[in-house]
């Protein structure tokens, strides 16, 4: 009997300490903070400063969203998104944001909470494409967007035959777009605008704006339930004016403190008011693509075209070439002496004699025909749907309007040209050689003459003199 009660009494404090014992540990697990990850390559959603701090747009949704469902959180940053997904699957993480639940193979291993912002699914080509009003045009073409990322899952879902290329980052896939591998690259469309000006590419734009829209969600770990329930209810509670002081603060439009977005006030959703702050990225970056734009395709001193230009022209001259057949003729100037006018009157004085020798040389040309600036004293002509015949006929207008152009600080100024064309057979390096063989030719016999592809046409010789 007395050992019963001793058993009885041991029992029920053995009770209270096991209860007391999970209390704490159920304690200590609800006060342990959320563990968030991010991976920080998708730039303006999540992105790290200078001192690796992680920043961005689904950062501020989730303090903000924390802090109303009462929780405490802990950012992490992951290499890449596919790293967060690892994660995942491994119960090494509560929750991230920005994924959507587009995805059947994400849904087992998370779940989804209400959308708490959205974007359209954008693509971004190469300047000299067409704008992509249908997403259906791009069928048959290589589009690179990141592995798992929600574009990938949307345009899975709804273009399932499109030749998708799939990269680790945003950044990969313009990489390829910059080189001419892929046609396009698609992503969310605040993504690839912060993108092209972030790292200020000259030849890509944003080639189309689709109708599909992809609604960013937390993402929860599957055995974490409670965390749902309090995130959603959070969400329900963030007022328009913190959503969209949000947007505008990482899409660099102004929203006063003590005013709520107007757009949002006079009835626009979400995605419309979103797509109005990009349009304003879009400015930011059409203008930086026009200074970039212009620094690349013309010559800062003569205002002709660059080297760089010329020699993309010339393969596209290639190419028309060899689907068409369209004669095309290629010519390299060299002023004769130019080293002589730059020792003896100074580089001013040379660079005033470029300046007008390139614009004596565009007075002569059609709109279709390139001047540039190749090196130096030395300039090139690209002369679409022209024959050999034509080039040399252009060539001697030329050389007779320099003849009688009166040059600031020199008396007189001399060229000699070098004229190649494109055959069945040319390279476009094959097809540079040979008019640059062809000018050497003309200067090491005298200078001031037209070389065609090998054979010299001479003329009277003209020296620079001091004015």
């Amino acid at each position: 009997m007395m050992w019963s009660i001793f058993s009885a009494k041991k029992q029920h404090v053995l009770t209270l300490v096991l209860a007391a014992t999970l209390g704490f540990f159920t304690a200590s697990a609800m006060s342990k903070p959320l563990e968030v990850h991010f991976s920080p390559n998708w730039s303006p959603l999540n992105m790290d400063d200078e001192a690796g701090k992680l920043i961005g747009i689904n950062i501020d949704f989730a303090e903000l969203i924390s802090q109303k469902a009462g929780h405490q959180i802990k950012l992490i940053n992951n290499p890449l998104w596919v790293d967060v997904l690892d994660n995942f699957e491994n119960g090494r993480v509560d929750m991230t944001l920005g994924a959507s639940n587009e995805s059947e193979e994400w849904s087992e291993i998370a779940l989804f909470s209400k959308p708490y912002a959205s974007f359209p699914v954008a693509v971004a080509t190469q300047t000299h494409r067409p704008f992509v009003s249908d997403f259906s045009y791009l069928q048959g073409k290589k589009i690179a967007v990141g592995i798992n990322y929600n574009a990938y899952h949307i345009l899975q879902e709804q273009y399932p035959n499109f030749h998708f290329v799939e990269v680790d980052t945003t950044y990969e896939g313009l990489e390829l777009l910059a080189a001419g591998e892929v046609y396009a690259v698609a992503d969310i469309l605040p993504v690839l605008t912060q993108r092209l000006i972030d790292y200020g590419y000259t030849n890509l734009k944003i080639g189309g704006v689709s109708e599909h829209v992809s609604e960013l969600r937390v993402m929860i770990n599957k055995n974490r339930p409670d965390i749902l329930a309090d995130v959603n209810e959070a969400i329900d509670r963030i007022t328009p004016k913190e959503q969209s002081k949000i947007l505008a603060k990482w899409l660099n439009v102004h929203v006063p403190d003590d005013k709520v977005n107007p757009w949002l006030v006079y009835g626009l959703s979400t995605t419309a008011f979103v797509l109005l702050v990009t349009g304003a990225m879009l400015i930011r970056l059409k203008r930086k693509h026009a200074r970039l734009s212009h620094a690349y395709i013309r010559d800062k001193l003569t205002e002709t075209y660059t080297r760089e230009y010329a020699e993309e022209e010339l393969y596209k001259q290639q190419t028309l070439f060899s689907r068409t057949q369209q004669d095309c003729s290629v010519v390299l100037l060299d002023i004769d002496r130019f080293k002589q006018v730059n020792d003896n009157f100074g580089h001013a004085v040379g660079d005033k004699v470029l300046i007008q020798f390139a614009q004596v040389i565009s007075k002569r040309l059609r709109g279709s025909d390139v001047l540039a600036r190749w090196g130096g004293e030395e300039f090139m002509l690209i002369l679409p749907n022209t024959g050999i015949g034509g080039a040399e006929k252009l060539m001697l207008k030329l050389k007779d309007s320099i003849k009688h152009t009166q040059f600031t600080g020199v008396k007189r100024v001399s060229f000699t040209a070098g004229i190649a064309a494109f055959d069945g057979t040319t390279l476009v390096s094959d097809i540079v050689k040979k008019a640059d063989v062809a000018l050497y030719h003309g200067k090491n016999n005298g200078r001031n003459q037209i070389v065609i592809d090998g054979t010299i046409q001479p003329e009277q010789t003209l020296s620079v003199n001091a004015a």
